[in-house]
């Protein structure tokens, strides 16, 4: 930062601060204007005033303005590694309203909305945090929830979308619900209360649909003086008495003559028919009737033997061919003229055929002896053949006789049931229309109206059950998700995962706050898990924040500070009441603040309350004092 430029601001009405020096101190009388400057600073980048130990209201910034109708502080400053040159415009009129415009190396931006976003887009903060950073007293104001608020989306930036899942994961919380909504990834990049907003309106999208939802229908019902159970009737049941009551209701009418009449016509025929059927059964139960199984046995049997004697036979034929084949060719050649086929000579001696043809004649004589052994055998396997084969045939008229009576039995007792069904139809006839005559005509329209009543009704409940079931269905889905996402919303409070992170998170705070106690003085701070502060004092007593002096508590402050701006990398750092004439600050807190001066490019800016004509040099170095008179600003003393 370079310079604060003030129009109408509380008393000044113009003022302009250089702040290029690595420590500037503005002192002052009360009710100068000191903490005017610190808020013109707040104001100009958050469009907040902080009040000595608070907030002030927006709406009341219009309000104490002292002269002109128009406020306006304007922040000169210089961001990033370039040093792009970034100039805050931010005007109040006394009606509260306020405009802002940020001019920039590449341009302006005007609009609350946008600018304001530029604005915490450079310095990587919101609001919360930037307040905390402005006032020392600030973050010890805040309640436990909000100080966890603020300190864990400081601290948390180093939490990545996965180390947040894994966390969530050790919960058991479920993961289809992380992948719809990117809850990690929400939690990581804008805080746990941006997440656990939309856990929250889950919950309440799913817990709407578990309200307002239809009753189970009603499953007892009165028609006429009876109680019914829709459950255990149905519909068709009902459509069938309907029926029957107006059949019954057209007989009585017509007296019933003609169905009753009809009726027992029929029953007359239809009895000798049953009685004769039942007889037939009844003779057929009695006989004794062999069971073809056996048969069809003894059948099968026969066949295959039959089946293997046709082989034999077919073998014997074959070889009886076979030695009549040499039988007949010995006969032929008793003939001289043939003999040449042997290489005999026509002109041979007797002799030489005769002993030529021996052999021949000898085994032409074997095969006649093998043909009169084998045809006899033959002729003896075929009538076998033939007499098994009529066994067969016989024995297949009698399996279908057995199966033929078997069947036809069958079919006498299904005619005998069906006939047994039209007798009760008749029976049931007779019995209505002889009722009828009894029951008047207003009455049947009475018992039809009632039944009328009774078709709609389970209509009606069957219609109204099956929806119902339906949205139980959708019910349980709903319950399901109101369930995951409500323990989502418990796991993302602050006594949640955030507390279990924060704990992890707060020795690396405590660490940086501890930069400047320990050196200041005032001893070592830690945090408990509920950001209680325990601060151990150097003579070894612990203390809590209430238990400290306004001096200890100052330090504390520059610590929490000093901790919080260079974990948001925060350019400078506004010390109040800061009095550096006060020999012990400036033994213990200026050399502090100016050993972590080089933290803060924008600088370090303390105000302190002096009651004097004119303030005395501190013996200090690299420290810029401005005495702050009538809203003029005089240099005490430059940097060195």
């Amino acid at each position: 930062m370079s310079k604060l430029t003030l129009t109408n601001w509380f008393v000044h009405e113009h003022l302009e601060l250089p702040l290029n020096h690595a420590l500037s101190m503005v002192v002052g009388d009360h009710e100068t204007g000191k903490s005017a400057i610190r808020d013109a600073i707040c104001f100009a980048w958050t469009g907040t005033l902080l009040s000595r130990f608070g907030v002030r209201h927006k709406n009341e910034i219009g309000e104490i303005a002292i002269r002109g109708e128009e406020k306006k502080a304007t922040v000169q400053y210089s961001h990033g590694s370039g040093q792009d040159h970034i100039q805050i415009v931010r005007t109040v009129l006394r009606s509260g309203k306020q405009s802002l415009v940020v001019q920039h190396d590449g341009g302006a931006e005007e609009g609350l909305k946008d600018a304001q976003a530029l604005i915490y887009g450079c310095f990587g903060m919101d609001e919360a945090q930037m307040l905390a950073v402005l006032n020392s007293f600030r973050f010890l104001e805040l309640s436990p929830e909000d100080a966890k608020a603020v300190l864990f989306r400081i601290l948390g930036r180093s939490m990545t979308t996965q180390k947040i899942r894994e966390a969530m994961a050790e919960r058991a919380l479920s993961e289809k619900h992380f992948e719809l909504e990117a809850i990690p990834q929400v939690a990581a990049e804008q805080g746990f209360r941006a997440a656990e907003k939309i856990a929250v309106e889950q919950r309440q999208k799913a817990g709407r649909h578990l309200e307002g939802g239809r009753p189970k229908p009603q499953q007892i019902v009165t028609i006429g003086e009876r109680e019914i159970d829709l459950e255990k009737i149905s519909e068709a049941t009902v459509e069938e008495q309907i029926r029957n009551l107006r059949v019954g209701r057209d007989n009585a009418i017509r007296g019933g003559a003609e169905a009753l009449g009809g009726a027992r016509r029929m029953l007359a025929e239809l009895k000798p028919q049953v009685e004769e059927l039942e007889t037939k059964i009844t003779t057929y139960d009695q006989d004794a009737h062999d069971d073809p199984a056996p048969l069809i046995e003894q059948k099968t049997g026969l066949e295959v033997q039959v089946a293997e004697k046709e082989e034999v036979i077919e073998h014997l034929s074959e070889q009886i061919a076979a030695e009549e084949a040499v039988a007949n060719t010995a006969t032929s050649l008793k003939k001289p003229e043939t003999c040449e086929a042997f290489g005999v000579p026509c002109l041979a001696t007797q002799a030489a055929i005769k002993k030529a043809l021996a052999p021949i004649r000898q085994r032409a004589a074997e095969a006649k002896q093998t043909i009169d052994l084998m045809v006899p055998e033959r002729a003896r396997l075929t009538t076998e053949v033939d007499v098994a084969r009529s066994t067969i045939e016989r024995l297949e008229s009698t399996v279908a006789d057995l199966v033929e009576g078997r069947n036809g039995a069958e079919r006498d007792r299904a005619t005998l049931r069906e006939l047994l069904g039209k007798v009760r139809n008749c029976e049931k006839v007779i019995e209505e229309n002889e009722g009828a005559e009894e029951v008047s005509v207003p009455e049947l329209d009475q018992r039809i109206e009632l039944n009328r009543q009774l078709l709609q009704a389970v209509r009606d409940y069957s219609s109204a059950k099956e929806s119902w079931e339906a949205e139980q269905e959708q019910v349980a889905v709903h319950r399901e998700d109101h369930e995951a996402w409500d323990k989502i919303a418990q796991a993302l409070k602050p006594s949640g995962i955030e507390a279990g992170l924060l704990a992890v998170l707060l020795p690396e705070f405590a660490d940086l706050v501890n930069h400047v106690t320990t050196l200041t003085g005032i001893g070592t701070v830690s945090f408990t898990s509920d950001l209680d502060l325990l601060i151990e004092r150097p003579s070894g007593k612990t203390m809590r924040v209430p238990q400290l002096s306004r001096s200890a508590l100052l330090r504390l402050g520059i610590g929490i500070q000093h901790a919080i701006a260079t974990l948001c990398r925060f350019p400078m750092l506004i010390v109040d009441e800061l009095d550096v004439f006060n020999p012990k600050v400036q033994s213990e807190v200026m050399p502090a603040l100016l050993q972590r001066a080089e933290s803060y490019p924008g600088g370090i800016l303390g105000l302190a309350t002096l009651r004097t004509d004119a303030p005395k040099k501190p013996p200090i170095d690299n420290v810029a004092v401005w005495w702050l008179k009538d809203g003029v600003l005089q240099g005490v003393k430059d940097a060195a």
